[in-house]
């Protein structure tokens, strides 16, 4: 019967960021979830980890530079013995210009203002097109040379308009 259910939720508080979770379930299993944040910058989650009924089921970890952009991320899920690293790189504009995540390789390339020209997927990039609007005028996949090309009706929307 619905009207017997009873799940109890409790949250933890730093101040007023949250620190985790505990669910009770009515057959008395207990998820949890809890943050460890940033001594110094507070909004800086720096672990994550779930456990169901006291055993751990996944972890995630942090890492931030002194501009508090994410530079390292693990993730682990304990069951399966999983662990996944991911890396990332900036320019002075706080652009990704790289990133390594679990098997992938990528990389960013943009112009002065901040539009893409070229990013890249392991072995397969792209070139991307830029009008006087800053509008992408065409995408290019430079390892077969396929690509589209993009228009923009009157509002500024982007339209394919066909492939190249």
């Amino acid at each position: 019967m619905m009207n017997d259910l009873k799940i109890t939720l409790a949250y933890s508080y730093i101040g007023y960021l949250g620190t985790g979770y505990t669910l009770t379930t009515p057959t008395n299993a207990v998820i949890e979830a809890s943050l460890i944040r940033d001594t110094y910058r507070r909004s800086l989650v720096t672990e994550v980890s779930t456990e169901f009924n006291g055993s751990s089921v996944t972890a995630h970890s942090y890492a931030f530079d002194a501009l508090g952009r994410a530079t390292n991320a693990v993730r682990s899920v304990q069951a399966l013995s999983l662990l996944f690293t991911n890396v990332y790189a900036y320019n002075a504009r706080s652009e990704v210009i790289g990133a390594g995540i679990d098997t992938n390789d990528y990389a960013y390339f943009y112009d002065n203002i901040g539009n893409n020209l070229y990013t890249s997927l392991n072995a397969i990039t792209n070139a991307y097109t830029v009008n006087n609007l800053n509008q992408y005028k065409a995408i290019t996949n430079l390892l077969d040379l396929s690509g589209y090309r993009l228009g923009h009706d009157a509002d500024g929307t982007r339209k394919i308009r066909g492939r190249s």
